[in-house]
């Protein structure tokens, strides 16, 4: 039995309006280029750590990192939802390193970054020493900063008040120093045996004792009190002499 005329015309509109529906639908938006972002030293001492990071924006999460060294993998199949890491490398010889990295994101899209890594030798122990005098309490305060090298570190100190033999304290407090010149010298050593030295002339100029008056200033009175005492001796004496015949 054939369509009816009125069927037939429905039927005729609803097809007609199906690619109107369709055309009127607005295209998914696309998903922006997977982009990588990443850095990290190119040279560093021998016994360092060096960082390096990479940052993935666009794509399809979640990301997946892939981290090796001079095409050795090290790091693998790290998943990350925010498209962020981090990667450490500590060398434990002075050569030349080249650091890559490869991010996927969920589509299997593909970016890459790499960088070459110098490493020296041990780096050289540098040390400064500071002193600060007080004019108040006859102290001298002093002190060591130490750069490069390897921790932990040993002092090994000379001069007055200064600690004996080689120890871990980096500062320390001379007391009861006179006014005068003083040198404060230090030798550092590191875990590794490499040594630095320093030193540092310190002039100490006391006025005060404990709160109390300069000792010259004692001196004055004990001479002033002492010429006192000799005058009241003889206007006594020549009050208390007898009269001459």
């Amino acid at each position: 039995m054939g369509l009816r005329h009125t069927e037939f015309a429905w039927v005729a509109a609803l097809l007609l309006t199906l690619p109107v529906a369709a055309a009127a639908l607005p295209p998914s938006p696309r998903a922006a280029a997977l982009a990588l972002n990443a850095d990290g030293p190119s040279s560093i001492f021998l016994n360092e750590t060096a960082v390096y990071w990479a940052n993935v924006t666009g794509g399809a999460p979640p990301y997946t990192f892939a981290w090796s060294v001079n095409g050795t993998a090290v790091d693998q199949n790290i998943s990350e939802a925010f498209g962020s890491e981090r990667f450490t490398l500590r060398p434990v010889v002075d050569s030349s390193f080249l650091v890559k990295v490869v991010v996927n994101d969920s589509l299997n899209v593909t970016a890459a970054w790499s960088k070459f890594l110098s490493v020296e030798g041990v780096s050289p122990v540098s040390v400064a020493v500071s002193g600060l005098p007080s004019t108040i309490n006859s102290t001298v305060s002093v002190s060591a900063t130490v750069r490069g090298g390897t921790p932990p570190y040993s002092y090994l100190w000379n001069g007055p008040g200064a600690p004996t033999g080689w120890t871990s304290v980096h500062q320390f407090t001379s007391t009861s120093l006179p006014s005068g010149t003083y040198t404060f010298g230090v030798v550092v050593r590191d875990a590794y045996g490499y040594s630095g030295s320093s030193s540092i002339t310190v002039k100490s100029q006391v006025t005060e004792s404990n709160g109390l008056p300069d000792l010259w200033l004692w001196v004055a009175l004990g001479v002033t009190a002492g010429t006192a005492g000799m005058l009241a001796l003889l206007v006594v004496r020549r009050r208390r002499a007898p009269p001459r015949l």
